[in-house]
C-alpha cells in the first residue's frame, strides 16, 4: 500500500505537475494582460487534471477507493501500535512497581 501511495505521489508531482509548471512559467514570461495569465493558469490546471487521469470518473473512483483503503489501514495500524505500547507499559508497571503506597520506591528502603 505504501508503495502505491509513494508511486502515485511521485507520478503526480514529478511526471505531471513539474513539467506543466515549467511550461506555465515559460508561457507567463510572454504575457501582456491579466486575461493571458488566467488563460495560462486554466490551461495548466486542465493539463494537470488530464495527465493525472482525474477527469476519468471511473478511474477517479478506483483511485479514491485505493487511497481510502490505504488511509484506513494506516489508521488501524496506528491504533494497534498505540494499544501495544499501552499494554507494554502496563505490563512493565505491573512487573516493576516503582512506588509503594508511602510514595517511596520499593528499592530504596
Amino acid at each position: 500500500m505504501l508503495s502505491f501511495v509513494q508511486n502515485f505521489q511521485y507520478y503526480v508531482l514529478f511526471e505531471v505537475v513539474e513539467p506543466n509548471w515549467q511550461h506555465m512559467e515559460e508561457s507567463l514570461r510572454k504575457v501582456s494582460t491579466v486575461d493571458d495569465v488566467l488563460d495560462i493558469h486554466t490551461d495548466f490546471l486542465a493539463r494537470c487534471l488530464k495527465d493525472t487521469m482525474l477527469t476519468n470518473t471511473e478511474l477517479l473512483k478506483i483511485i479514491h477507493q485505493l487511497l481510502t483503503m490505504c488511509n484506513s489501514f494506516s489508521k488501524r495500524l496506528q491504533v494497534s501500535r498505540t494499544a501495544d505500547y499501552f499494554n507494554i507499559c502496563q505490563a512493565l508497571l505491573l512487573a516493576f512497581p516503582v512506588a509503594t503506597e508511602r510514595g517511596q520506591s520499593k528499592w530504596n528502603r
